[in-house]
């Protein structure tokens, strides 16, 4: 008897743990865990139209702590320290006055103004969030564009690959003074397909991938500087508009990507104000998609811009363009850093 009393006590215990065990588990978090890091959880209304997910511009304001006003030519969310700007009809916007191509226009539908829940969780949430979730930043992959026979584009001065090999080398001395493993995917002119690249980081798993490019177009005055990502799952090219569904391995890493290029494009106008801002865009080019890591693509300027051009062939400009990337590095590995927790 006394064997059975003690049998049953024991099953009693098991069930007992086993039920808190599943309660806990099914349970939804507390609403103090319902914060910034997962924009998911913030009760946000949401309507589709078009197949397409908006979120309510007014909750989306009250999550960052912003005011909601309706201009003209677009919704604006603005604080004392922060301002994003919609234009009607477009893509394109600003975060904090530097340039941005948003995935969809902004919405106006049942006298409510709308926003993409794609634009709010893989846009302005890795922008605006203070931390994102800690990741180690040590190792430092630079992408010097081009090389060999593949000359790029022509400048005034030089050609693409020697401006960009250039820049790489500044920048991998730099990164080291601040304590920075750098590898470089080539560190003299020779060929360098773009699928050598790719298997290059996969080979060496950097924590950041940064590829060094000169724009050129038909148009001999268009000018700017552009910072490419990887765009997000259910998007569009900021060169296109057809949506991507397909999943690549370099979207493993989306909210970094957003923030890193950000970050870096801020640097850029910091050190040149008075260039154009084309901005932070999404794209799939091959060697984004196929990063083993968060990785960006750098346009720093015009080559078929005779000005243009000739400034970024001069040391001068070049090392501006290195302490651009050292300011985007120290935005970028802030926002990463561990929170120490208080005791």
């Amino acid at each position: 008897m006394k064997t059975d009393c003690k049998k049953f006590s024991i099953l009693l215990s098991f069930f007992t743990l086993l039920t808190a065990f599943l309660l806990l588990c099914c349970c939804p978090a507390p609403a103090a865990a319902q914060n910034i890091t997962d924009p998911a959880y913030t009760p946000i209304r949401i309507i589709t139209h078009e197949k397409v997910r908006y979120v309510n511009l007014q909750d989306v304001a009250k999550h960052y702590g912003l005011k909601l006003r309706i201009l003209k030519e677009g919704p604006l969310l603005f604080s004392q320290t922060g301002r994003i700007v919609f234009q009607n009809g477009k893509r394109s916007g600003t975060i904090n006055n530097i340039a941005v191509t948003f995935y969809y226009p902004p919405l106006f539908k049942n006298g409510n103004h709308y926003i993409s829940e794609l634009d709010h969780i893989k846009l302005l949430y890795p922008i605006l969030a203070p931390k994102l979730p800690y990741r180690r930043v040590l190792k430092i992959m630079i992408d010097p564009g081009h090389g060999g026979k593949d000359r790029g584009a022509a400048g005034p001065v030089q050609h693409e690959k020697v401006i960009t090999l250039q820049i790489a080398k500044k920048l991998e001395k730099a990164l080291k003074s601040y304590g920075f493993q750098v590898i470089m995917t080539r560190s003299w002119d020779k060929d360098l397909p773009l699928e050598d690249r790719t298997a290059l980081c996969a080979k060496h798993q950097p924590d950041l991938f940064i590829s060094i490019h000169c724009n050129s177009v038909e148009n001999k005055s268009v000018t700017g500087i552009e910072t490419w990502y990887i765009g997000a799952r259910g998007g569009a090219s900021a060169h296109g508009s057809k949506v991507k569904y397909d999943k690549d391995k370099g979207n493993n890493f989306d909210p970094y990507n957003v923030r890193i290029a950000y970050e870096v494009q801020k640097g850029m106008m910091k050190q040149f104000p008075a260039a154009s801002d084309r901005g932070v865009k999404p794209s799939r080019f091959f060697v984004l998609r196929h990063s083993s890591c968060p990785s960006l693509l750098m346009e720093v300027g015009f080559l078929s811009n005779n000005k243009e051009g000739k400034s970024l062939a001069a040391a001068a400009t070049q090392d501006k363009i290195v302490k651009a990337v050292i300011d985007g590095m120290i935005g970028y590995t802030t926002a990463l850093r561990k929170t120490k927790v208080s005791r």
